[in-house]
């Protein structure tokens, strides 16, 4: 059974640019976490010109992105997420940090998406934004492993 570790570790950090029409994902095997495990814990902080959302899906929903997008309607406060399975969720985030633990046992890629703006007219004409994304693993049983063969 793996040993639980409770040394911090910023995986990630990047900066980068989006639009109302783009997204940016993360696969956390690129990171060195080809599988996440139960009780793995992570600090998500994600800063943005404009509103975001930052999303954690597994890594075969995350090629099929192109054609799910989230989104808010009229009816509902929350967030309509269609055919996509979501965790470690930051809804609208401009300066947000939160912490999570993973339940399920699967390869995951973290996702900033703006794409959801473009679904509101406040947005329209939106300029291309600057965003930073980092990923702290603040403990859980899973280390860092390149071996991916």
């Amino acid at each position: 059974m793996p040993v639980t570790t409770s040394t911090e570790k910023e995986i990630l950090h990047e900066k980068g640019m989006l639009t109302t029409t783009r997204f940016q994902t993360y696969d956390f095997k690129t990171l060195g976490y080809k599988f996440l495990y139960p009780n793995d814990k992570f600090r998500i902080t994600i800063k943005s010109e404009k509103p975001v959302l930052g999303y954690a899906v597994n890594s075969e929903q995350a090629l099929q992105l192109q054609g799910l997008t989230p989104h808010y309607e009229s009816y509902s406060k929350n967030i309509q997420w269609g055919l996509v399975d979501a965790s470690m969720v930051l809804e609208k985030a401009t300066d947000v940090t939160k912490e999570f633990t993973v339940e399920e046992v699967g390869p995951l890629s973290y996702v900033v998406d703006g794409r959801w703006m473009s679904f509101d007219p406040i947005y329209d004409g939106t300029p291309p934004f600057s965003y930073e994304l980092i990923i702290t693993k603040i403990s859980g049983p899973t280390t860092q492993n390149f071996n991916f063969g």
